[in-house]
């Protein structure tokens, strides 16, 4: 199964901000784009699980100028 998440930066917090468009309840923050993709990585399949949804098979990962 493919998931959508969209990343963003907040230029006047200075974190990277994920929202999960088809994964309810996905909203993380970081303070840099890697460390952003190394917590979606430990943090969707958790999600997916407690959300009892099919696992990810592929993270398409769409990146926004800003906030």
């Amino acid at each position: 199964m493919e998931y959508t998440v969209n990343i963003l930066c907040d230029k006047e917090a200075g974190v990277w901000i994920a929202i999960g468009n088809d994964i309810p309840g996905l909203v993380l923050e970081s303070p840099s784009y890697y460390t952003l993709l190394k917590r979606l990585k430990s943090a969707v399949p958790d999600i997916l699980e407690a959300n009892y949804m099919p696992k990810m098979s592929h993270l398409k990962i769409l990146r926004g100028i800003g906030v």
